[in-house]
């Protein structure tokens, strides 16, 4: 079984530097550019279905997907971002001035940050594995598009390759990247890693 992880566009946060977890923003026209040619890559792969965190960044990308597939695309919130709790729209100064204590460990031991009313990546980890374990299940012969976010396909990543949460950050996801993953019940493993080729 192919699966292909597919990271959002560009947003108005990612453009200005805030962090940017489960809040809903919208794309930049550079974003929407992006989208529609990863959706017609994807389409190009064959894929046959679509599973897409709710939020509107991801769901720009599975509608075109699911146009061009004639399908229709199942969200899934075990596929939203990791919730950044008082994170949310803030900057790596906001960070640094009023929570120094987790930039040690965020850099370090991701595995030990919890973010101040969010989650933690031990719980992103826990629900996002078992929402790719739910679309597993389903078993197609076509290729199978999941459009999610940033941290979550690290997170995806170091499970299939049996690494832990705290080598999450020496994986690097480009926006509206493509990295694929052979499914298998013995041997999954890592096909390719941020492809960004269909951007250029």
């Amino acid at each position: 079984m192919i699966i292909y992880l597919v990271r959002h566009g560009e947003t108005i946060w990612n453009r200005d530097n805030l962090f940017q977890g489960q809040s809903d923003v919208e794309l930049t026209d550079l974003g929407k550019s992006q989208s529609e040619k990863v959706a017609n890559r994807l389409i190009e792969l064959g894929v046959g279905s679509v599973h897409t965190s709710p939020l509107t960044r991801t769901r720009y990308i599975a509608d075109r997907i699911s146009e061009g597939i004639r399908t229709t695309p199942i969200e899934n919130k075990g596929l939203l971002e990791l919730n950044l709790g008082l994170l949310e729209g803030k900057t790596g100064k906001d960070l640094r001035r009023e929570w120094p204590e987790i930039i040690e460990d965020w850099r370090k031991h991701p595995s030990r940050v919890a973010m101040p009313s969010g989650e933690s990546f031990k719980e992103l980890h826990m629900r996002s594995t078992l929402a790719l374990k739910e679309i597993i299940k389903i078993q197609t012969e076509n290729p199978v598009a999941i459009i999610t976010h940033n941290f979550v396909i690290k997170v995806l990543i170091c499970e299939i390759l049996g690494l832990t949460v705290d080598s999450l950050h020496k994986i690097h996801i480009g926006l509206a990247s493509i990295s694929q993953l052979y499914i298998d019940e013995s041997n999954s493993s890592l096909g390719s890693l941020n492809c960004n080729e269909h951007l250029n």
